[in-house]
C-alpha cells in the first residue's frame, strides 16, 4: 500500500489524460530499499501524443511500432532507456537530467523527425537508423561526443546519407555535461 500510486484519468470527445504519480515523499522513498515497478500498457491501433516526466528511479519504456504523433520526456535522475524505433515520430523534445539515457529511434521512418534536446549531466546515447539523413547541432555541451560514421563540421555532425536521403532526422542538443553518443545501424 506504501508503493501504491494515485492513478487518475479523464477523457472527453477525442483525448485521454492518465496521470500515474507517487504518493510518496523523497524523504520516505530514501528509507526504504525496495523496487517499486510500474507497468502501463497502450493500445498500438491509436494515435498518440506523449508527455512523460520521470522523476527518479530506472524507467524502460517501450514505444516501438506505436504511432506517436509528438512526445515530450522529462527525465529527472537515474538511467532512462526510450524505445521509439519504427515509430516515424516527427516532434519530440527531451529534457534530461542527470545520469544515463538511450534514446532508440531505429527502424523504418516515413516522416522528418524535428527534435529538440536539453541534455543534462552524464551520458546520453542515440540510435538512428543508417539510411536515413541524420543531422546533429550540438551547442553550449562540455564533454566528449562519439559520432562514428558522421562528418563533423563546427558544432555540425551528419551522416553519410543525409544529402540523399528524402526522410530526414533532425536533432538540437544544447547544455550537456559529459558524453553524446550516436550510433547508427542498419533498418
Amino acid at each position: 500500500e506504501f508503493w501504491s500510486p494515485n492513478v487518475s484519468y479523464t477523457e472527453n470527445s477525442k483525448d485521454g489524460r492518465l496521470i500515474v504519480k507517487s504518493n510518496t515523499s523523497k524523504h520516505e522513498i530514501n528509507k526504504v530499499k525496495e523496487n517499486n515497478t510500474c507497468r502501463i500498457g497502450l493500445n498500438k491501433k491509436l494515435h498518440y501524443a506523449l508527455g512523460i516526466e520521470i522523476g527518479v528511479g530506472v524507467a524502460d519504456i517501450n514505444l516501438e511500432d506505436y504511432k506517436i504523433d509528438r512526445a515530450l520526456l522529462k527525465l529527472g535522475i537515474g538511467s532512462f532507456n526510450v524505445n521509439l524505433a519504427n515509430t516515424s515520430i516527427p516532434l519530440l523534445k527531451i529534457e534530461a537530467g542527470i545520469g544515463e539515457a538511450t534514446f532508440d529511434l531505429s527502424g523504418d521512418r516515413k516522416k522528418d523527425l524535428s527534435a529538440i534536446i536539453s541534455a543534462g549531466i552524464g551520458e546520453i546515447s542515440f540510435i538512428v537508423p543508417k539510411n536515413v539523413g541524420v543531422r546533429f547541432i550540438i551547442s553550449g555541451f562540455l564533454g566528449e561526443i562519439n559520432a562514428q560514421g558522421f562528418t563533423k563540421d563546427g558544432k555540425t555532425y551528419v551522416n553519410d546519407a543525409y544529402v540523399n536521403s528524402e526522410v530526414k532526422m533532425e536533432f538540437n542538443v544544447s547544455g550537456a555535461i559529459g558524453s553524446i553518443n550516436i550510433r547508427q545501424i542498419k533498418a
